[in-house]
């Protein structure tokens, strides 16, 4: 008897599982909407578990099928998951964007110190003032490769004033294995905080820290304390940062 209760036992959660795989393939996307907000999470429409956080301005395909006036059901990643109403719109954001004066062109090249090796990293959920330039800019950017925070291609970074003092800056840290990490200035290291150059961090002697999304970030990375672990080619002093 307990034998075949088991049997049973699982032959009904086979069946469930196929049901929940047919329900996924067949799902109608009806729309694409777009996060309204940051840090929107999307979770499963049986466990009530995170299947999914979005950004603002992130696309989620709406499904045909709504479980109430203030969820609406959508598909992720193969998954089907729910997420508040007032966090999707039909329509992009509008954010005033933070004054980006660069070019494309090199407009300089600097050294970096000889203690250029170790990368740190902040969690971009420490910039909190909404009018500052640096939170604009947070609201554009989306989490990427490794964990850090991206904007386009390019990583978002914490630099001394020595190098920009523009939020929005672009620039190119060049280690000295040859590898190239694009970057864009993210947040702006206070002086106070800084040697009397304003290059690194006083107590640590970093001159580059990544801002990153500590749920999502290399677990390499977050182990070892540095970004530099993210990948094999970024373990290498920075050589100069070229300025764009």
């Amino acid at each position: 008897m307990l034998l075949s209760t088991i049997n049973l036992a699982q032959v009904l959660l086979q069946t469930q599982e196929i049901k929940r795989a047919l329900d996924i393939h067949n799902a109608t996307i009806v729309k694409t909407c777009y996060v309204s907000a940051q840090n929107v999470n999307i979770r499963d429409i049986n466990t009530n578990d995170i299947i999914a956080q979005k950004d603002l301005n992130n696309e989620v395909s709406v499904l045909s099928y709504q479980d109430n006036q203030d969820k609406v059901m959508v598909k992720v990643d193969n998954n089907l998951g729910y997420i508040a109403k007032q966090y999707i719109s039909d329509n992009k954001v509008v954010i005033d964007s933070p004054n980006i004066n660069v070019t494309k062109t090199c407009s300089g090249t600097k050294p970096a110190p000889s203690t250029s090796g170790v990368k740190s990293y902040m969690p971009y959920t420490a910039i909190t003032s909404t009018g500052s330039p640096q939170y604009k800019l947070q609201c554009q950017a989306h989490t990427g490769n490794y964990g850090i925070r991206m904007v386009g291609d390019r990583y978002c970074v914490a630099l001394g004033s020595y190098y920009t003092t523009t939020i929005g800056q672009k620039f190119d840290l060049v280690l000295e294995n040859g590898t190239v990490i694009p970057c864009i200035l993210g947040d702006q290291k206070a002086n106070k905080d800084t040697n009397s150059t304003n290059q690194i961090t006083s107590h640590n002697g970093c001159m580059s820290e990544f801002i990153v999304d500590s749920s999502a970030l290399n677990s390499n990375a977050k182990r070892m304390g540095d970004i530099s672990y993210c990948n094999e080619a970024w373990k290498s002093p920075v050589k100069q940062v070229v300025l764009y």
